[in-house]
């Protein structure tokens, strides 16, 4: 039993003119292969597209991979640099301080031997304590003419290399004699301490402002050529300002 097509739009294609259902079957099977053809072509152009984009996703995650693999290494080699350059300030801040403080101490020699060579007669030195700045020094000077030892102090220490002119003197006070009994063993004669007239005084003494070769050459005029040569050779090592 044949089966029977309708053909509902016969007289649709008629009238346009387009040819009838039963002239359109004997191309229907080469019209679904070339579909076929199409549609798998297309098909498979998208698998391959999609295969060439995680193609290139994955390359892309790997170069990813390495560029956060090398800005690692980066921040991990510039975190060690910064920690060695902080322990290099470290190391040379110690090393300057050394220095500095070796300089100072060689100073306050030059400055006490200063002191002691221009200190009148019956003036004595009773401490004298070295600053930033400048150079304290308390001493008392014995009656008579003790303000008279006291200036001359004054006018000597101004003539020193390593102070600066405007000494002053900041405080002044007189001593009144003193007499003072010492213990004496039984059967011998008492004895006493005899403190006479004095002035107290204190000195304010600015250092000089030298740098370090004018400092050297005042150092070698004093006869400290040890003191001077370690001067220079710390300034020549920059560790010196």
């Amino acid at each position: 039993m044949s089966g029977i097509q309708h053909d509902f739009l016969r007289e649709k294609r008629e009238s346009e003119g387009l040819p009838s259902m039963a002239q359109m079957l004997p191309s229907r099977a080469a019209l679904l292969r070339l579909g076929c053809l199409i549609g798998g072509s297309l098909l498979l152009g998208v698998v391959g597209l999609t295969g060439l984009i995680w193609s290139q996703h994955e390359a892309n995650k790997g170069i990813a991979q390495k560029v956060d693999e090398t800005k690692r290494q980066l921040k991990s080699a510039r975190e060690r640099s910064e920690q060695q350059e902080i322990r290099l300030n470290q190391v040379n801040g110690a090393n300057r301080k050394r220095a500095i403080d070796l300089a100072t101490l060689r100073s306050s020699a030059a400055l006490l031997g200063e002191l002691q060579l221009r200190t009148p007669e019956k003036v004595q030195i009773r401490s004298v304590q070295l600053g930033d700045t400048a150079l304290q020094v308390k001493g008392v000077a014995v009656e008579p003419m003790a303000f008279s030892r006291i200036n001359a102090l004054q006018l000597s220490l101004k003539q020193s290399p390593l102070l600066a002119k405007d000494i002053s003197l900041t405080k002044v006070e007189r001593l009144v004699a003193v007499t003072k009994p010492l213990p004496v063993e039984k059967g011998k004669i008492a004895m006493a301490e005899y403190t006479p007239t004095s002035v107290a005084f204190e000195l304010n003494a600015p250092l000089a402002t030298l740098k370090p070769q004018q400092k050297a050459a005042v150092l070698r005029v004093l006869g400290a050529e040890g003191m001077a040569s370690r001067l220079e050779l710390l300034q020549r090592e920059g560790l010196l300002p």
